[in-house]
Parts: structure tokens; sequence; C-alpha cells
């Protein structure tokens, strides 16, 4: 029992490991594309089997937020050199920096506040990770991303940001799983529907 207690923190720590090795394997489209969905697995399974076995941590909590942070990176960073671009990669990245610097600029906001280094998952934040790792595999076998796509996924970014700020400055007590501003706004909706 002791041993699947650790199963969630081994996952976080190979998806932390495999996102560095995305960026290796640029030059080997269908490997990269191999390892990046064993990769966006082990973001699924880790959460499941810490719930599951009553397994959930700080630890955990800190190697999940590291872990999806490094595999968003390395996905977009690759996805830009995988792709058969009509513009220049500095261009794509110079648009993609402004969503994870504005990620970053929270993690650092819940560093002042809460005294942690984490991220949360909130509502908004999963949504737009989980769109954002199915248009990988997209661009990836389609061999074309513009700038105005990658200006639409900083934007879609920072929204997601915006609203973890919010948040962040609306919580007393750090939750790393709050579903938000907006989250919960839609979760109160629903049980009033559900209630009527």
């Amino acid at each position: 029992m002791k041993i699947i207690k650790q199963v969630p923190n081994m996952l976080s720590v190979l998806r932390i490991v495999l996102s560095v090795v995305l960026l290796f394997l640029t030059d080997k489209p269908w490997v990269f594309l191999f390892v990046y969905l064993i990769n966006g697995a082990t973001d699924v399974f880790d959460g499941k089997i810490a719930r599951r076995f009553d397994a959930v941590s700080s630890l955990g909590s800190k190697l999940d937020a590291v872990g999806d942070s490094l595999l968003f990176g390395s996905a977009a960073i690759c996805m830009i050199f995988l792709a058969d671009l009509e513009i220049e990669p500095l261009k794509c990245l110079f648009a993609l920096s402004f969503g994870i610097v504005y990620k970053l600029a929270n993690v650092a906001v819940t560093r002042v506040r809460f005294g942690q280094w984490n991220m949360m998952h909130t509502t908004l934040n999963k949504t737009v990770f989980v769109s954002l790792f199915f248009c990988v595999p997209i661009f990836l076998l389609l061999g074309e991303i513009n700038l105005r796509l990658v200006i639409a996924i900083s934007a879609i970014m920072c929204a997601a940001c915006l609203e973890e700020t919010v948040t962040l400055m609306k919580l007393e007590e750090y939750d790393v799983n709050c579903k938000g501003v907006l989250g919960e706004k839609v979760a109160e909706k629903v049980t009033r529907r559900r209630a009527a």
C-alpha cells in the first residue's frame, strides 16, 4: 500500500523528466508525439490515483504544478520548431511568452501571499490546458501554425491567468484545487438549475 501512495508523485516526476526530453525530439516528430501523449497520460492518472488511494500531498501538488508547467512550456516551444512556419519561430516565442510570463507572475503572487510555490487548478486553467494539450498533435499533424493562432493561444492563457490572479486576491487561505472565480459561478448556476 505504501508503494501505491508514491505512484502519483512518481508519475509527476516522470512528467517533469519527459517534458525536458521533448525539447530534444524536435527532429523526430512521431517520437515527439508518442512521448507527448505518454506525458499527458501521466497528468491524467497522477491526480486520479492520488485521490483514489488517499495519497494527496503538498509535495504531490507542487510536483504536479511543475510537471504541468514544464509539459506545456516545452510543448509550446517544440510546437513552434516542429511546425513548418511561414514566420520566424522567435516571433511565435515572443507572442507565447506573454502567457508564460503571466503564469509565472501568478506563481510569484502565490509565493508572496501564501508562502508557497504553486499553481492553482482552476476550472478555466484546466480547460485551457486540456484545449491546448490537444492543439499540439493537431499542429504537428497539419504541419502549419501561424502567428495569429499563437497570439490567440497566448491571449487565452492570459485570460485564465487573469481569473487566477483575481481568485488569488480573493482567497484568504490557499487552495490549489479552487475552482476559481468563474468556476465557482458556473458551479452555482449548475446547482441552481438542478434544484429548480
